[in-house]
Protein backbone atom coordinates (compact mmCIF):
# COMPACT_ATOMS: atom_id res chain seq x y z
CA UNK A 1 0.00 0.00 0.00
CA UNK A 2 1.22 3.78 -0.99
CA UNK A 3 2.05 5.75 2.48
CA UNK A 4 2.77 9.31 2.74
CA UNK A 5 4.94 9.19 5.85
CA UNK A 6 7.48 6.93 7.62
CA UNK A 7 5.16 3.75 9.15
CA UNK A 8 4.26 0.47 8.44
CA UNK A 9 0.52 -0.70 8.47
CA UNK A 10 1.42 -3.48 10.99
CA UNK A 11 1.67 -0.67 13.99
CA UNK A 12 -0.93 -0.36 16.97
CA UNK A 13 -0.80 3.73 15.90
CA UNK A 14 -2.07 3.10 12.34
CA UNK A 15 -5.46 1.08 13.26
CA UNK A 16 -6.04 3.14 16.47
CA UNK A 17 -5.31 6.57 14.64
CA UNK A 18 -8.02 9.02 12.97
CA UNK A 19 -5.29 11.44 12.05
CA UNK A 20 -2.85 9.09 9.98
CA UNK A 21 -3.28 8.63 7.31
CA UNK A 22 -6.31 10.71 6.69
CA UNK A 23 -4.75 14.18 7.36
CA UNK A 24 -1.43 13.65 5.53
CA UNK A 25 -0.76 15.14 2.31
CA UNK A 26 -1.27 12.77 0.03
CA UNK A 27 1.66 13.35 -2.55
CA UNK A 28 1.31 12.87 -6.68
CA UNK A 29 2.72 12.38 -9.94
CA UNK A 30 3.33 15.84 -10.62
CA UNK A 31 5.86 17.07 -13.05
CA UNK A 32 4.07 20.84 -13.47
CA UNK A 33 4.13 21.22 -9.63
CA UNK A 34 7.95 19.72 -9.69
CA UNK A 35 8.64 22.05 -11.95
CA UNK A 36 7.30 24.96 -9.73
CA UNK A 37 9.21 23.58 -6.41
CA UNK A 38 12.94 23.76 -8.76
CA UNK A 39 11.65 27.26 -9.51
CA UNK A 40 11.01 28.34 -6.05
CA UNK A 41 14.12 26.85 -5.30
CA UNK A 42 16.07 28.82 -7.25
CA UNK A 43 17.21 26.65 -10.03
CA UNK A 44 15.03 28.15 -12.51
CA UNK A 45 18.15 29.41 -14.78
CA UNK A 46 20.07 28.52 -17.83
CA UNK A 47 23.52 27.99 -17.85
CA UNK A 48 24.34 31.63 -18.16
CA UNK A 49 22.70 31.93 -14.70
CA UNK A 50 19.87 34.54 -15.55
CA UNK A 51 18.10 33.59 -19.02
CA UNK A 52 14.49 32.09 -17.57
CA UNK A 53 14.77 28.06 -17.81
CA UNK A 54 11.60 27.09 -19.86
CA UNK A 55 12.02 23.35 -19.82
CA UNK A 56 14.39 20.40 -21.04
CA UNK A 57 15.38 21.81 -24.46
CA UNK A 58 17.39 24.56 -22.64
CA UNK A 59 19.32 21.81 -21.36
CA UNK A 60 19.50 21.25 -17.58
CA UNK A 61 18.40 24.28 -14.71
CA UNK A 62 21.01 26.09 -12.96
CA UNK A 63 21.14 28.36 -10.72
CA UNK A 64 22.17 32.09 -10.14
CA UNK A 65 25.53 31.25 -9.89
CA UNK A 66 25.19 29.21 -12.67
CA UNK A 67 25.63 25.99 -10.94
CA UNK A 68 24.15 22.66 -12.66
CA UNK A 69 21.27 20.89 -10.93
CA UNK A 70 22.66 17.61 -10.51
CA UNK A 71 21.37 14.27 -8.67
CA UNK A 72 22.68 10.69 -8.25
CA UNK A 73 20.67 8.10 -7.47
CA UNK A 74 22.36 4.65 -6.24
CA UNK A 75 19.51 1.87 -6.49
CA UNK A 76 19.61 -2.25 -5.14
CA UNK A 77 20.58 -4.44 -7.61
CA UNK A 78 16.84 -6.03 -7.97
CA UNK A 79 13.43 -5.76 -10.18
CA UNK A 80 12.10 -3.22 -7.93
CA UNK A 81 14.74 -0.49 -8.82
CA UNK A 82 14.08 -1.44 -12.10
CA UNK A 83 10.75 -0.06 -11.76
CA UNK A 84 12.25 2.88 -9.73
CA UNK A 85 14.92 3.81 -12.84
CA UNK A 86 11.75 3.72 -15.51
CA UNK A 87 10.27 6.26 -13.28
CA UNK A 88 12.93 8.51 -12.41
CA UNK A 89 15.10 8.70 -15.49
CA UNK A 90 12.57 10.22 -17.83
CA UNK A 91 10.92 12.18 -15.14
CA UNK A 92 14.20 14.28 -13.96
CA UNK A 93 15.02 14.55 -17.53
CA UNK A 94 11.65 16.10 -18.02
CA UNK A 95 12.32 19.05 -15.67
CA UNK A 96 15.88 19.47 -16.34
CA UNK A 97 17.67 17.69 -13.62
CA UNK A 98 20.89 16.23 -14.39
CA UNK A 99 20.21 12.88 -13.05
CA UNK A 100 22.77 10.07 -12.96
CA UNK A 101 21.23 6.48 -12.05
CA UNK A 102 23.18 3.39 -11.45
CA UNK A 103 22.70 0.13 -9.21
CA UNK A 104 25.23 -1.35 -7.33
CA UNK A 105 25.89 -4.42 -4.82
CA UNK A 106 24.01 -4.00 -1.32
CA UNK A 107 27.59 -3.42 0.57
CA UNK A 108 28.20 -0.70 -1.89
CA UNK A 109 24.99 0.87 -0.97
CA UNK A 110 25.10 0.58 2.54
CA UNK A 111 28.76 2.01 2.45
CA UNK A 112 27.58 5.22 0.39
CA UNK A 113 23.92 5.76 2.43
CA UNK A 114 25.69 5.41 5.78
CA UNK A 115 28.99 7.01 5.21
CA UNK A 116 28.68 9.34 2.12
CA UNK A 117 28.31 12.27 5.04
CA UNK A 118 32.00 12.25 5.84
CA UNK A 119 32.66 13.21 1.93
CA UNK A 120 32.63 17.40 0.69
CA UNK A 121 30.21 17.48 -1.50
CA UNK A 122 32.17 18.07 -4.35
CA UNK A 123 33.09 14.30 -4.01
CA UNK A 124 29.55 12.93 -3.53
CA UNK A 125 28.49 10.82 -6.31
CA UNK A 126 25.04 9.99 -4.84
CA UNK A 127 22.36 11.86 -2.52
CA UNK A 128 19.49 9.15 -3.08
CA UNK A 129 19.25 5.66 -1.96
CA UNK A 130 16.05 3.24 -2.02
CA UNK A 131 15.99 0.94 1.02
CA UNK A 132 13.39 -0.56 3.13
CA UNK A 133 13.37 -0.36 7.05
CA UNK A 134 11.37 -2.53 9.50
CA UNK A 135 9.74 -1.17 12.51
CA UNK A 136 9.47 -3.25 15.76
CA UNK A 137 7.07 -2.96 18.36
CA UNK A 138 9.21 -0.86 20.22
CA UNK A 139 8.90 2.41 18.09
CA UNK A 140 11.65 4.78 19.02
CA UNK A 141 12.44 7.58 16.10
CA UNK A 142 14.70 9.60 18.05
CA UNK A 143 18.09 6.95 17.03
CA UNK A 144 16.85 8.03 13.30
CA UNK A 145 15.70 11.64 12.92
CA UNK A 146 17.27 13.82 16.22
CA UNK A 147 19.85 16.10 15.63
CA UNK A 148 22.08 14.43 18.42
CA UNK A 149 22.79 12.16 16.03
CA UNK A 150 24.13 14.95 13.05
CA UNK A 151 27.41 13.89 12.20
CA UNK A 152 26.80 10.24 12.46
CA UNK A 153 25.81 6.87 10.43
CA UNK A 154 22.47 7.00 13.04
CA UNK A 155 21.10 10.10 11.15
CA UNK A 156 22.40 9.28 7.63
CA UNK A 157 20.06 11.91 5.84
CA UNK A 158 21.73 14.55 7.80
CA UNK A 159 18.42 16.16 8.97
CA UNK A 160 17.86 18.89 11.35
CA UNK A 161 14.72 20.02 12.66
CA UNK A 162 15.02 21.42 16.15
CA UNK A 163 13.99 24.47 17.94
CA UNK A 164 17.27 26.25 17.20
CA UNK A 165 16.71 25.56 13.72
CA UNK A 166 13.37 24.57 12.99
CA UNK A 167 13.57 22.90 9.17
CA UNK A 168 9.99 25.26 8.31
CA UNK A 169 8.51 28.18 9.93
CA UNK A 170 5.16 28.78 9.28
CA UNK A 171 3.77 25.04 10.09
CA UNK A 172 -0.03 24.48 11.06
CA UNK A 173 -0.42 21.02 10.48
CA UNK A 174 -0.58 20.07 13.80
CA UNK A 175 -3.10 22.60 15.18
CA UNK A 176 -7.07 21.97 14.92
CA UNK A 177 -6.11 18.59 15.90
CA UNK A 178 -6.83 18.92 19.74
CA UNK A 179 -3.54 17.86 20.73
CA UNK A 180 -3.41 17.88 24.25
CA UNK A 181 0.19 19.90 23.81
CA UNK A 182 -0.93 22.58 21.74
CA UNK A 183 -1.47 25.31 24.12
CA UNK A 184 -2.41 29.24 23.71
CA UNK A 185 0.99 31.04 22.40
CA UNK A 186 0.19 33.29 25.73
CA UNK A 187 1.30 29.92 28.05
CA UNK A 188 4.88 30.36 26.59
CA UNK A 189 6.00 28.68 29.82
CA UNK A 190 4.40 25.42 29.16
CA UNK A 191 7.17 23.47 27.65
CA UNK A 192 4.86 22.05 25.04
CA UNK A 193 3.72 25.56 24.00
CA UNK A 194 2.57 25.98 20.54
CA UNK A 195 4.65 28.43 18.47
CA UNK A 196 5.32 29.50 14.75
CA UNK A 197 6.76 26.23 13.99
CA UNK A 198 4.46 23.97 15.74
CA UNK A 199 6.74 21.32 17.91
CA UNK A 200 10.11 20.38 15.78
CA UNK A 201 10.88 16.56 15.33
CA UNK A 202 13.24 16.88 18.11
CA UNK A 203 10.67 17.62 20.73
CA UNK A 204 8.35 15.26 19.69
CA UNK A 205 10.86 12.30 19.53
CA UNK A 206 12.21 13.22 22.93
CA UNK A 207 8.75 14.00 24.69
CA UNK A 208 8.08 10.14 22.79
CA UNK A 209 10.57 8.43 24.66
CA UNK A 210 9.72 9.98 28.13
CA UNK A 211 6.26 8.23 28.37
CA UNK A 212 5.93 5.21 30.11
CA UNK A 213 4.65 2.28 28.77
CA UNK A 214 1.02 2.98 29.78
CA UNK A 215 0.79 6.38 28.27
CA UNK A 216 0.03 4.79 25.18
CA UNK A 217 -3.37 7.79 24.40
CA UNK A 218 -0.04 10.50 24.83
CA UNK A 219 2.63 8.24 22.33
CA UNK A 220 -0.28 8.17 20.09
CA UNK A 221 -1.12 11.60 19.68
CA UNK A 222 3.13 12.43 19.76
CA UNK A 223 2.98 10.01 17.17
CA UNK A 224 0.40 11.99 15.16
CA UNK A 225 2.14 15.00 14.91
CA UNK A 226 5.35 13.73 14.20
CA UNK A 227 3.64 11.93 11.52
CA UNK A 228 2.03 15.23 10.07
CA UNK A 229 5.57 17.13 10.21
CA UNK A 230 7.47 14.69 8.70
CA UNK A 231 4.87 14.47 5.69
CA UNK A 232 5.28 18.04 5.63
CA UNK A 233 9.38 18.07 5.60
CA UNK A 234 10.17 14.72 4.12
CA UNK A 235 12.93 13.54 5.27
CA UNK A 236 12.96 10.80 3.33
CA UNK A 237 10.13 9.21 0.71
CA UNK A 238 7.92 6.80 1.50
CA UNK A 239 6.71 4.78 -1.30
CA UNK A 240 4.83 1.49 0.29
CA UNK A 241 4.00 -0.66 2.99
CA UNK A 242 4.48 -4.10 2.59
CA UNK A 243 1.36 -6.50 3.57
CA UNK A 244 2.26 -9.79 4.75
CA UNK A 245 -0.79 -12.38 5.03
CA UNK A 246 -0.49 -15.90 6.52
CA UNK A 247 -2.33 -18.84 6.06
CA UNK A 248 -2.94 -21.98 7.99
CA UNK A 249 -4.75 -24.87 8.13
CA UNK A 250 -8.23 -24.47 10.01
CA UNK A 251 -7.06 -27.37 12.03
CA UNK A 252 -4.18 -25.81 13.30
CA UNK A 253 -6.01 -23.84 16.80
CA UNK A 254 -4.20 -20.68 18.18
CA UNK A 255 -2.26 -19.37 15.20
CA UNK A 256 -1.88 -15.85 15.80
CA UNK A 257 -0.13 -13.59 14.15
CA UNK A 258 1.02 -10.16 13.65
CA UNK A 259 3.31 -7.88 11.62
CA UNK A 260 5.75 -7.87 14.50
CA UNK A 261 4.73 -11.90 15.91
CA UNK A 262 5.73 -14.70 12.91
CA UNK A 263 5.55 -18.17 13.03
CA UNK A 264 9.15 -18.83 14.55
CA UNK A 265 7.81 -17.35 18.21
CA UNK A 266 4.04 -18.49 17.64
CA UNK A 267 4.00 -22.14 17.19
CA UNK A 268 4.64 -23.00 20.57
CA UNK A 269 1.04 -22.12 20.93
CA UNK A 270 -0.45 -23.98 18.14
CA UNK A 271 -2.33 -27.37 18.87
CA UNK A 272 -3.10 -30.01 16.17
CA UNK A 273 -7.19 -31.01 15.78
CA UNK A 274 -8.90 -33.22 14.62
Amino acid sequence: SVINAPYGLGQWMVSESDIVPSDLTNYQYDLDAANDLLDEAGWGYQSDGSTEWTGPEDGYRHNASGEELELGWLGTQSDYSDILANYLNPSMEAVGVNFTARQAGFDQLLQNYYYAYQLDESERDYTMYNLASSYTEVYDPYYTFHSDFLGTTYNPYQFEDSPANPAVDDFTEQAGHGFSWIVDNDSADDEAAANDYGLTVDEITEKMRRLSPDQTDQFLEYWEGLSLRLNRLVPIIPLYSNEYYHFANERVEGFELTGFWDWQQDIVDWEIVE
